[in-house]
């Protein structure tokens, strides 16, 4: 049967949460998702490739290839390293990795169909299973292929009316979330991407037994480690990108024999992360992006549903602080809590449906009906009908909400309009701020941190780059809402709308800018010549201007500290031995004033660059940094007496913690060695 064409806004579907790809990258292309869409009239999807990659280690390619307790047969062994021998897949994989894709090369970070088939784990399967089941990567380069996947479709209309690129947002999801540099990947995978992107997400956090199968160091979590997700928060909400976030409101509960929790009494069955989620949901720099909760806030396979948690996700849509925040309800497994009791779920097909449950759920909906967005959270499915499952199951919902007064809209909203609000409208922002302000941010991400460009340039540069995005952010600003407008007004031609605005906004009288992002970008990576050649800044009057003020505020205090560093530079030896032997006393010494004296000038540049943002208007609302607390005069005065032993060790309580950091390291390098 032939398939249908580009299906109409009122009464599609948009799926929200869709993995194309799943935990080895396989999956359908783009171009072949159209037709299964346009069979389940599904108007726009994400593709939101796996980033956790199933790593299938060496030492289980023959005898050790069992996974969790089931232990290949001797046919079996034989069978497998057969296929292990002949391996090349330079020359095509054999089609029984295909036929035999759990026995051979498994595709799931549990492969235990015990497990997967089930809820719950002894504890003892559980351990076992963490250890040797399904370890995982982050794949840092799945952006890549969705990108070129992605700009493998056509714009235009195809024969049969499809505009396949309008219906697709990509989505970053190959970030390591405990890496504070985590932001500017993402900027740099926009740039290498350009015209790609929507947003980013899924990204994980906590999820059932995942967070134990990958490098803590590489992960974010809800308490030490989180800083670095903040921030990339923070990123999002200034170019525009909504993430979608998995981060399980409960831990999972080996042992646990019910198919839900039905008390709250125990602690081990209260929400674990539900208060650290909603602190950091509403920290300050994560409440100017549309941040989606996925899986109805943090429900799953085996993080359930406890009586309270519609109750919860009401006080969240209902608190000031997570005004930003949206709520997708996808995953059939989630679906089926939200529609089920335990009891009816034990019974598989021939279940009923809970009618306080569902009633609940369509009181809540209709009471926030711009907060709620479909989605199937399907994984590299194989048919359309299970990629329309989570659908299936929504259809008692779906046909509730219709009988609500003005029941269709909210529908409606559900099904597609929120996803059109907050996923496909974000394209217009992206698109602005990559013609306008990326290439001022690549600018400040390619400088080295440890060139030999003047202190004074470094600061210029900075703010020059600040202030270019500010400016192009006013552009931005003043004519996203006109040009959304106008893009909404046709929703069939949203794409090719948005390239002919974006060229208009982004001409050469759009945005008067002092500096061009080349110029910066080369001046912030100047190699210096053998001669005395003049640097290029120099001829541009703007650029000095900026480094006059810069001087100007640097100050006599700055200017006592470079002396002071001059001076330490020429007195003291060079530590060439600090970690080879344990270091007299005063060299110590010498090395916490290094340190101290270090902080000291990173502090009064951070000042400088702040002051002159509130000079020029960048940033008037920054707050200024108060004076560090250890002086020029003060820190000259202990170098003094450090060159000096006959007037004692200097003593300073400040001064002091240095001492103790520098003492922590060489004992720290000690045990290592001894070690």
């Amino acid at each position: 049967m032939e398939a249908r064409t580009t299906p109409r806004i009122k009464g599609a579907l948009a799926d929200s949460h869709f993995h194309h790809r799943n935990y080895t990258q396989q999956g359908t292309p783009p171009l072949h998702l159209i037709s299964p869409m346009n069979d389940q009239n599904m108007r726009y999807a994400v593709l939101a490739p796996i980033p956790t990659s199933l790593l299938l280690r060496c030492g289980n390619c023959s005898h050790d290839h069992g996974h969790g307790n089931r232990q290949p047969s001797e046919i079996g062994t034989k069978t497998i390293e057969k296929f292990w021998s002949s391996y090349n897949p330079a020359d095509g994989l054999p089609a029984a990795a295909q036929e035999h894709i759990e026995s051979i090369l498994p595709n799931y970070y549990i492969s235990e169909l015990k497990v997967r088939n089930a809820f719950h784990a002894s504890q003892e399967e559980y351990k076992a299973l963490i250890d040797k089941d399904g370890p995982l990567y982050y794949d840092t380069e799945v952006d890549s292929r969705t990108a070129s996947d992605y700009n493998g479709l056509a714009t235009e209309e195809d024969p049969k009316g499809n505009k396949n690129k309008d219906r697709f947002d990509p989505m970053i999801t190959g970030l390591a979330l405990g890496d504070m540099r985590a932001s500017e990947k993402l900027i740099t995978k926009l740039h290498n991407n350009p015209g790609v992107f929507t947003g980013i997400g899924e990204i994980t956090v906590f999820k059932e037994w995942v967070q134990h199968k990958v490098g803590k160091n590489l992960q974010a979590n809800m308490s030490d480690q989180q800083r670095a997700l903040i921030k990339l928060m923070k990123t999002c909400g200034s170019i525009g990108m909504p993430v979608i976030l998995h981060c399980d409101v409960n831990d999972y509960h080996p042992d646990v024999n019910d198919v839900n929790h039905t008390s709250e009494d125990d602690e081990k069955t209260k929400p674990r992360y539900l208060d650290a989620i909603l602190e950091f949901l509403k920290h300050p720099d994560c409440q100017n992006t549309t941040i989606i909760w996925a899986h109805a806030c943090g429900l799953g396979k085996y993080s359930r549903a406890l009586p309270s948690h519609l109750s919860n996700i009401e006080k969240l849509l209902e608190s000031s602080d997570h005004q930003h925040v949206k709520v997708d309800l996808s995953w059939d497994t989630v679906a089926e809590q939200l529609l089920y009791t335990d009891e009816e779920l034990k019974k598989g097909d021939k279940r009923n449906l809970d009618t306080k449950k569902l009633n609940d759920l369509v009181e809540l909906i209709s009471k926030h009906p711009d907060r709620f967005l479909f989605g199937s959270d399907s994984l590299s499915p194989n048919s359309t009908k299970i990629w329309d499952q989570t659908a299936d199951t929504y259809q008692p919902l779906f046909e509730s909400l219709k009988k609500l007064p003005n029941g269709e809209a909210v529908c409606e909203k559900f099904r597609i309009g929120n996803y059109i609000d907050n996923i496909r409208n974000a394209r217009l922002k992206v698109r602005l701020w990559e013609k306008l302000c990326l290439p001022y941010a690549m600018a400040a991400i390619t400088r080295r941190t440890d060139n030999a460009l003047p202190r004074d340039v470094k600061i210029a540069i900075s703010i020059a780059i600040k202030q270019a995005i500010k400016n192009a952010n006013g552009v931005i600003n003043g004519k996203i809402t006109p040009l959304l407008a106008a893009a909404k007004n046709d929703n069939d031609n949203f794409n090719t709308i948005i390239s002919k605005l974006i060229e208009v906004s982004a001409g050469d009288n759009a945005v008067q800018q002092e500096f061009s992002a080349k110029d910066l970008e080369q001046w912030a990576t100047y190699i210096y010549p053998k001669n005395d050649q003049p640097a290029p800044w120099t001829a541009n009057k703007k650029f000095v201007e900026i480094l006059g003020k810069v001087n100007k505020l640097w100050g006599d205090e700055g200017k006592a500290l470079d002396d002071l560093r001059d001076k330490v530079k020429k007195d003291s030896k060079e530590h060439k031995s600090l970690y080879a032997t344990l270091p007299k006393e005063s060299n110590v010494y010498s090395i916490a004033l290094d340190y101290a004296l270090r902080d000291a000038i990173i502090h009064r540049m951070m000042q400088v660059e702040i002051n002159l943002e509130r000079e020029m208007n960048i940033n008037p609302q920054a707050k200024a940094i108060d004076d560090f607390p250890l002086s020029a005069k003060t820190l000259g005065e202990i170098w003094d007496q450090i060159m000096d032993p006959k007037r004692g060790n200097p003593k300073h309580d400040i001064y002091d913690d240095y001492v103790k950091q520098v003492v922590a390291e060489i004992e720290k390098a000690q045990s290592q060695r001894e070690d």
